[in-house]
């Protein structure tokens, strides 16, 4: 009888691993988007990666680990999932893995020099970065 109580979860486990996840289109009115990281200036990814405590980001459109089941340990938690800039603002949209997978979309302002201007998270209290996950 153990062995039937073990058949849903492992069901579970295999369509979060199997079936993938695709990402939904997004756009950000006004921006111009950048198909790769490399295009996101280093300030702005470095100001990012220093909000996560030094995660990795993959690129966009590269996977990443979406779900709580580690596939594989060179996997990023966290995927770019859309970039782009307007005069001296750039927007990152980014996945994030794991149990209560969600978004984030960080603007940030380049002048005087790169600090974030908007989050756009519904469990993160901007400015004041209060309850902010990243």
């Amino acid at each position: 009888m153990k062995k039937l109580k073990l058949i849903p979860v492992f069901c579970l486990a295999l369509l979060a691993t199997a079936c993938g996840y695709s990402e939904p289109v997004y756009n950000k009115p006004g921006y111009t988007p950048v198909n790769r990281k490399v295009a996101i200036p280093s300030d702005v990814m470095k100001t990012l990666v220093d909000l996560c405590h030094q995660c990795s980001f993959a690129d966009i459109g590269e996977n990443y680990e979406q779900t709580d089941f580690r596939r594989d340990a060179a996997l990023p938690w966290r995927g770019i999932n859309w970039a782009g800039y307007s005069g001296s603002k750039r927007t990152i949209r980014y996945g994030h893995g794991g149990r209560g997978f969600h978004y984030h979309t960080i603007t940030f302002e380049m002048v005087p020099s790169v600090h974030i201007v908007a989050i756009d998270d519904e469990g993160c209290d901007f400015p004041d970065m209060k309850d902010c996950e990243f």
